[in-house]
């Protein structure tokens, strides 16, 4: 009884209510789509102060949108004045943008109405390491400026103790059996410790955004407790709470809660199949049924917009096509078939790449590539051949040559992510006696996919499509616990364990190059 009602207290005062701001509508909201039409897209600009010219040309903006479907990587153009805009494309309330400066910043921006972000180099290159979210030298200006110092203020007040509990959630098991009782207690002292930290934080720095704060806590809350049901069926008093949660943000807490709740609704007992064919369609159309079932048509559209996760772009194309049919909100409509637009774009993209031929560098042990292209990729198809022959023949045709070794899979979010890292660090070292080499598992894909991932990322190196034995083989040999898989193999043909573990941990050039000579 006492265990009870523990529970019951840590689940009320996760699921309480807390101060909505006024004039601001949930974007699962039915009333959203009004404010939708009304809301001009936010505008976010910055400027580089005190850099020098060389310096200026040097310096990358990145940024990384936080949208419905996931995250969108892009590069800002940067002008001689040092200034730069971010380009979104849809006026979304509190929009999570992760901005990259080069090796001078880095912080999660939120963008609402208009932001400026000035950013002196030279202050910030006085602290001698990169600055990240707030400090000396950085400036949040416009409308959205306070919002801004406000919510990266916080990301460093207490970090240690912010990292520890993320760390400590991150090593909660799944149970097999999941049980309130025990999911609640699991999760719900990690988030009460946050809560304590938040009020800390809201009590000595009072601020009209406290309330962005709770929302971002409470969707990761839920989210997490999705998370713990995938395959199982939640409790209708649990999951009543989950469903009545409103979202105000576009951000990585707030797009999870959707995403794992859309997944926990897919998969659980009473609507699954068989995971292919036929029944995998029948589970897509049963789903959408299940979300308008659930949700009001505006929730129940965004938890449909989940459905579109592949990441392949002819999979998207077909998913987009399927759900637009059924999406009643028009903001909801409005991205979808703004989004199979720039699919279709997309793919045609991708065929001309892959239709241009061009003289690759060339795998001279594996004989002739099944193709080559313009960006510089050579694709090699190899099956039935044994791991030390594939490594044989790697090493007769790059002697005297470092290989950076990639195993990646078609599916597999993170080996993406690091692709791009990847590729700019290629066409950085052409002179070094090095060769990327990426190795892509058959595993839960296709020749056809991975071809067209190869050409939408315009990836050169050398390629192979491997079988699963071969996979698994290569996974042994270098001690892959999954994908991706990194291995550097030196100029003399050795074998250098633990000398990658993330392609993006080589920083530059000159890290490169010092790992290969």
């Amino acid at each position: 009884m006492k265990h009870c009602m523990i529970v019951c207290i840590l689940f009320f005062a996760f699921s309480g209510g807390y101060a909505q701001p006024t004039g601001n509508v949930a974007i699962g909201d039915v009333l959203f789509d009004a404010q939708f039409a009304k809301r001009p897209v936010p505008v976010v600009t910055g400027k580089l102060l005190h850099i020098s010219p060389d310096e200026l040309k040097k310096t990358v903006v990145s940024y990384t949108l936080v949208t419905l479907f996931g995250q969108e990587k892009n590069i800002a153009q940067v002008g001689a004045d040092g200034s730069f805009r971010l380009n979104l494309s849809y006026p979304l309330p509190y929009q999570q943008i992760w901005l990259s400066v080069g090796d001078f910043f880095y912080a999660g921006v939120y963008a609402n109405k208009d932001l400026h972000v000035e950013l002196d180099i030279a202050k910030i290159k006085a602290s001698g390491k990169e600055l990240d979210f707030n400090g000396e030298g950085v400036r949040y200006l416009g409308t959205d400026g306070p919002m801004n110092v406000y919510m990266n203020d916080y990301v460093l007040f207490r970090r240690p103790e912010q990292l520890a509990l993320s760390a400590r959630m991150q090593r909660i098991p799944r149970s097999r059996n999941p049980v309130a009782a025990d999911v609640l207690s699991a999760y719900g002292p990690v988030f009460d410790s946050l809560k304590m930290i938040q009020d800390d934080y809201t009590a000595t720095h009072p601020s009209p955004y406290a309330w962005l704060l709770e929302n971002e806590r409470i969707s990761e809350y839920y989210g997490q407790i999705s998370v713990c049901y995938w395959g199982h069926t939640m409790e209708n008093t649990l999951f009543d709470k989950l469903k009545k949660h409103p979202v105000y943000l576009i951000s990585n807490n707030s797009t999870g809660y959707y995403r794992y709740l859309s997944t926990y609704m897919r998969f659980i007992p009473a609507n699954s199949g068989k995971a292919g064919g036929h029944d995998a369609e029948q589970r897509f159309e049963k789903s959408i049924h299940f979300f308008d079932s659930v949700f009001v048509p505006s929730t129940a559209d965004i938890m449909k917009l989940q459905l579109n996760d592949s990441k392949d772009i002819a999979e998207q194309k077909y998913t987009l096509l399927q759900l637009l049919p059924g999406i009643h909100t028009n903001w909801c409509r409005a991205i979808a078939k703004k989004t199979y637009a720039q699919t279709i774009e997309k793919i045609a993209a991708v065929n001309k790449a892959l239709s241009n031929t061009g003289n690759s560098v060339t795998a001279a042990g594996f004989g002739k590539p099944a193709q080559q292209t313009a960006f510089g990729a050579s694709l090699y198809k190899v099956s039935n051949m044994k791991v030390t022959d594939f490594l044989a023949n790697l090493r007769k045709s790059f002697a005297g040559k470092a290989i950076i070794f990639d195993l990646w899979a078609t599916w597999c979010g993170p080996c993406l992510g690091e692709m791009p890292h990847s590729k700019e660090l290629q066409q950085h070292s052409k002179d070094l006696p090095v060769v990327f080499v990426y190795v892509c598992t058959s595993n839960s894909s296709d020749e056809d996919k991975w071809k067209r991932k190869i050409g939408e990322l315009k990836l050169p190196g050398i390629h192979f499509f491997i079988d699963e034995k071969l996979d698994a083989e290569l996974s042994k040999y270098f001690s892959f616990s999954g994908y991706p898989g990194y291995a550097f193999i030196d100029r003399n043909g050795v074998y250098k364990a633990g000398a990658i573990k993330w392609i993006s941990d080589i920083k530059d050039r000159a890290a490169l190059a010092a790992l290969v000579n």
